[in-house]
């Protein structure tokens, strides 16, 4: 796969928009915080949400992109009322953090030209936890060092199947009431104190044997949130609860649960906090030599591939690349349905966070086939296979243009004549436009759209002539659209189809805006989202 570049003209192009909007939409959750009663002021909010996502798509900044459908997500959530009531206040704070965080982000990336997704990974992890979604740490971005495992003998128990049940029930209670209170807020310091002897004594009883590594880490993590190097977050929260399931476990089977390996997903959750974590305290050291949580995060201004690939980044790709080709072997045998939806996102995450749009956008695709249930499992490890052996290949240069035809005075008057052409162009695709918001504004008045298709096809024709068939296909389907279902059937169209059609007309028109701009620009990535 050649290196995706950046298009920051195209985020120029955008961010007045996207600032505006995002101002918009952090007014309207200010308004609802203060009046709950108010519900329309949260739909306001999901509604503004929706359109930074579709900027911020078809510009192709897939990690900003993804905290954006997050937030998107969550604010669905509160609005459908499907978040639990004791999560409720948690998402609206995680709504509220990313709301005024992506901004700053965004204008980072301006002014330093280097797309950092590392820095999204806490915010998203928050705005996942607090739906009981999976955490994006479990990614192959974050990469610690899980091949250590315990080799020593163990001991046997000194003490009985049933003693130990008994002391896992006694120890669950204690985790339980300890946690309830904490994230009650009462006593914190106290609570988590008592948590930290819990997974101790636990530790104890697995030593040397696989769940000891589990307690240890727990251990490590109650210290950083009792030193403050680790926040209680929404995500944070969500893991404690987690762990919490495990004591259950070791309720239930005994020795077994001891000689169990931890599930390596909460495990990779919990270093995660770990790693993030700035303290040095003695068992937070630990863990991290352990593991070696220094070399597991990428840095974060090289987390995106570039022309030069450091080792971290290399690894991360190859890390993606073999996800890629294990979902490739194991899709015909995953049961279609959540499972496999759950192994296509994980793998999605990790293209996300490298930046790698269009392998993004593959995977989106295929998880939309699942839940359609329109999956082609040939296709769909065909297209897998390809994916992953692109990432094996080298960048390779573009074909240079040709700067001349006969002469220079021959090519200077075909640059005229295709400047004209996209000028003309892009006038027509904005009267389409604004013809369209009029049919909205008018409540589906479809006599404003009598001129559209008409508009459509001269611009489509233009492009066939000046070679941009890509550009004129696309063109040709949202004039098929108008045509046929809205002026011949005068249908009342569902909303996600009237944005779908404004998505593909404005990414056309993006399109034209780039070529007049730098004819030699590699566009062709914004007409895939078309």
């Amino acid at each position: 796969m050649a290196v995706e570049r950046r298009d920051y003209v195209a985020l120029e192009w955008v961010a007045g928009e996207i600032a505006e909007t995002l101002k918009q939409s952090v007014a309207e959750l200010n308004a609802y915080l203060e009046n709950r009663a108010d519900t329309t002021r949260l739909r306001f909010c999901l509604t503004y949400i929706h359109q930074v996502y579709g900027t911020l798509k078809m510009v192709e900044f897939a990690g900003a992109a993804l905290l954006t459908e997050e937030m998107e997500a969550v604010a669905q959530a509160l609005v459908g009322g499907t978040v639990l009531e004791a999560q409720r206040e948690d998402a609206l704070l995680a709504l509220k953090t990313a709301l005024d965080s992506l901004p700053g982000y965004l204008q980072r990336l301006l002014v330093q030209r280097r797309d950092a997704p590392a820095l999204l990974l806490p915010l998203i992890n928050d705005l996942r936890a607090v739906r009981g979604e999976v955490l994006i740490t479990e990614s192959a971005v974050f990469s610690p060092d899980l091949t250590t495992r315990i080799d020593s003998d163990a001991q046997p128990l000194s003490i009985s199947a049933g003693e130990l049940g008994e002391i896992a029930k006694k120890l669950r209670q204690m985790y339980q009431m300890a946690l309830l209170n904490y994230l009650r807020n009462n006593d914190p310091r106290q609570n988590l104190n008592y948590l930290a002897k819990v997974c101790a004594r636990l530790s104890k009883l697995a030593s040397a044997r696989p769940a000891e590594a589990l307690w240890k880490i727990c251990i490590a993590l109650c210290e950083g949130l009792l030193n403050r190097s680790i926040q209680p977050s929404a995500a944070v929260k969500l893991l404690l609860r987690q762990v919490d399931s495990q004591l259950k476990v070791l309720v239930e089977q005994g020795e077994a649960a001891l000689q169990a390996v931890p599930p390596t997903g909460l495990i990779k959750n919990l270093l995660y906090y770990i790693a993030a974590s700035g303290a040095n305290s003695r068992y937070i050291a630990e863990i991290k030599q352990t593991y070696n949580l220094p070399n597991a995060l990428p840095p974060e201004t090289e987390l995106v591939p570039s022309a030069s690939d450091d080792d971290a980044t290399v690894a991360v790709k190859a890390a993606l690349a073999q996800q890629l080709a294990n979902l490739a072997h194991d899709i015909p045998t995953i049961p279609v349905g959540k499972g496999l939806i759950a192994a296509i996102k994980r793998v999605q995450d990790t293209a996300a966070l490298l930046g790698l749009a269009r392998a993004q956008a593959t995977l989106q695709e295929l998880v939309q086939r699942v839940q359609s249930g329109k999956l082609d499992v040939e296709t769909a490890v065909r297209n897998l296979h390809q994916l992953a052996e692109s990432l094996e290949l080298e960048q390779r240069p573009a074909a240079p243009r040709p700067l001349f035809n006969d002469s220079e005075e021959a090519q200077e008057q075909l640059d005229k004549a295709f400047d004209a052409v996209m000028r003309e162009s892009r006038n027509s695709l904005e009267q389409a436009k604004e013809a369209i918001i009029e049919f909205v504004a008018t409540q589906w008045r479809h006599q404003c759209l009598e001129e559209v298709p008409e508009l459509i096809a001269g611009v489509r024709g233009s492009f066939a002539v000046a070679g941009l068939h890509r550009a004129a296909a696309v063109l040709a389907a949202c004039e098929n659209y108008v045509r046929k279902d809205l002026l011949e059937q005068r249908k009342i169209p569902a909303w996600q189809l009237l944005d779908t059609l404004a998505d593909a007309i404005a990414s056309v028109d993006y399109y034209v805006e780039r070529l007049s701009e730098d004819a030699a620009a590699e566009c062709e990535s914004i007409l895939d989202i078309a």
